[in-house]
């Protein structure tokens, strides 16, 4: 009887992400720079229209809100996708409504055609891979095609190291549960050397050494 396997662990990898917010001097340089352009332009008419001087930190004033104002609008649009485009610090959530409602109604071939389509359109997106590969594993039942594209949503998609891990994870329970268990032995040894601060090193380790060298 072989060893009993190691179980996975309970607390998962959780990857550290940079912060959004932007430091408070670039908060200020923002917001001094157009202050200073409405100032000078207010300083101007002061010195050349005989404007009063009021209007130099009216101007100021009035420059700034303009431009938060237009930044504002700006960042709102390209967030909720008006502008097409995906904003730089909340990335656009792609929907896949119709081959979600393909895989509800039991058509999951179409549905992989569908998540095909949106790997066409933007193959940087790790989601359309995922789901293909969880679609043969789980309605199709093909293992080695479920392997294929949790593979080639490692190489070819733009993923996360949580991502990552977790497409790793699946593809080792896909070769556990093959016919032949030893196929696990390289992406183990991925798991341990590239997510060696995570509980899952260990995990990893253990069905190594278990797979490696089996007890009877």
């Amino acid at each position: 009887m072989s060893a009993e396997r190691v179980p996975p662990p309970r607390r998962h990898y959780e990857e550290r992400e940079s912060s959004g917010e932007r430091a408070p001097l670039d908060e200020r340089l923002r917001l001094w720079f157009p202050a200073i352009v409405g100032g000078g332009v207010g300083l101007v008419w002061v010195v050349w229209i005989r404007f009063p001087i009021w209007i130099v930190p009216v101007m100021a004033l009035v420059t700034v809100v303009v431009v938060k104002v237009f930044t504002g609008a700006a960042s709102w649009m390209v967030s909720e996708g008006a502008l097409g485009a995906k904003g730089g610090s909340t990335p656009y959530k792609r929907g896949y409504s119709e081959a979600e409602t393909l895989t509800m109604q039991g058509s999951y071939a179409e549905a992989v055609r569908a998540y095909e389509a949106a790997i066409a359109d933007a193959p940087e997106d790790p989601e359309p891979y995922l789901r293909i590969a969880r679609l043969y594993r789980k309605e199709l039942g093909k293992l080695d095609d479920a392997a294929f594209w949790f593979r080639r949503a490692r190489r070819d998609a733009q993923m996360s190291a949580g991502q990552d891990l977790a497409a790793s994870r699946e593809l080792i329970e896909l070769y556990l549960a093959s016919a032949d268990r030893r196929r696990a032995i390289p992406e183990l040894a991925r798991i341990a050397e590239r997510f060696a601060d995570t509980p899952e090193r260990d995990w990893a380790v253990g069905l190594l050494a278990e797979l490696k060298h089996p007890t009877s």
